[in-house]
């Protein structure tokens, strides 16, 4: 026994004990190639995807950009209208269909001025347009300022003449887009233009008692007084005791260095609105310019008592051609303590206080 042992001892194993067995590893390396190749078809399925996806998305949004758009067609009568409806939503007017309503109408003050307008084509082809006259006013030192006056008066009445004629909705439209531009031009002192486009809103609607009245109103800033009294006048011939139009006509003749006739309309005005603040003031620097202060101060003191400043203003003004001058200064000082008043009326009004204190 002891033989056999030694000599199975010696023999040698050639194997290792950690060897892989046959075949497995090709097995294994297989398995891992195709995964592999499973994974690259996979991705390479998503990439075309992908691309599909990209080239429909492209030839979507290159038709939806490239397709020209729908022409819309707006009458510059549309424009015109619409342009007019923002306006009035803008000043919080109550809405007025157009096609059936004019413009307020305007009158000025006594002592109203006009820049002077740059003449244009067509305003020299317009007949009777007169160019306003330059006048220069200056103020010495301890010489009263002029009196301060409103340049407008707006007029709310909306309905149209009794005697006016129905017109066909195409000719209502046309003349409200001249009403419209007309009240732009005069908003921004172009009274040339003003009048021109008043004019050919007239034509249109030829009895129409405010637009008769717009023009007057506009040719008092351009100084053609005559003219304005007979524009005034027609107004009146359709719409009697139209009191804008009286108003216009008192403050042409003043101009016209009627005063007798300008007083005569200011007090049939004033007789018909009795809280006109336009007549009352027109009526108080009539009698201020004349010298009549107790007149003045009586129109003026009406005019305070509605709580206009120009009352105010003109009492303060009297105060001082009667040589009460602490009575001038109290006045300047409450209107100074109003809330309401503009740049240029404190302006005033510090002046004449500095004058006063002096």
């Amino acid at each position: 026994m002891s033989l056999l042992a030694d000599l199975l001892s010696k023999v040698k194993y050639t194997g290792h004990k950690a060897d892989v067995p046959p075949n497995l590893k090709n097995v294994v390396s297989t398995s891992i190639e195709k995964q592999a190749i499973k994974k690259r078809i996979l991705m390479f399925s998503v990439f075309i995807l992908l691309a599909i996806a990209t080239g429909v998305g492209t030839i979507y949004f290159v038709e939806l950009y490239t397709k020209p758009p729908a022409k819309i067609v707006k009458s510059h009568e549309t424009i015109a209208r619409n342009q007019l409806i923002e306006v009035r939503e803008e000043t919080k007017e109550k809405e007025i269909n157009v096609s059936r309503t004019i413009d307020n109408t305007q009158h000025t003050t006594l002592n109203a001025r006009s820049p002077k307008p740059k003449p244009t084509k067509e305003i020299q082809q317009q007949k009777e347009i007169p160019k306003p006259k330059t006048e220069e006013k200056k103020i010495a030192e301890g010489q009263m300022p002029e009196p301060k006056a409103e340049d407008v008066q707006k007029d709310t009445e909306k309905k149209l003449a009794i005697t006016q004629e129905p017109q066909p909705k195409q000719q209502d439209s046309q003349r409200d887009v001249y009403l419209y531009m007309a009240r732009t031009y005069e908003s921004k002192k172009d009274y040339y233009q003003a009048l021109l486009n008043y004019k050919k809103a007239l034509e249109i609607d030829a009895n129409n008692y405010i637009i008769m009245s717009n023009i007057s109103s506009v040719l008092i800033h351009l100084e053609s007084f005559e003219e304005a009294i007979t524009y005034a006048k027609n107004a009146i011939a359709i719409k009697r005791d139209f009191v804008p139009s009286l108003i216009n006509i008192g403050i042409a003749y003043i101009r016209l260095d009627n005063s007798s006739e300008g007083e005569a309309y200011l007090l049939k005005a004033l007789s018909i609105e009795p809280s006109n603040k336009y007549a009352l003031l027109n009526l108080g620097l009539l009698y201020e310019k004349k010298g009549d202060n107790e007149k003045a101060y009586a129109y003026f003191s009406k005019l305070s008592e509605i709580g206009n400043i120009q009352g105010h203003l003109g009492i303060a003004r009297i105060a001082e051609k009667q040589g009460k001058k602490s009575d001038a200064v109290r006045i300047y000082r409450e209107i100074l303590s109003m809330n309401n008043i503009d740049t240029k009326t404190r302006k005033l009004v510090n002046d004449r206080l500095l004058q006063l204190e002096q």
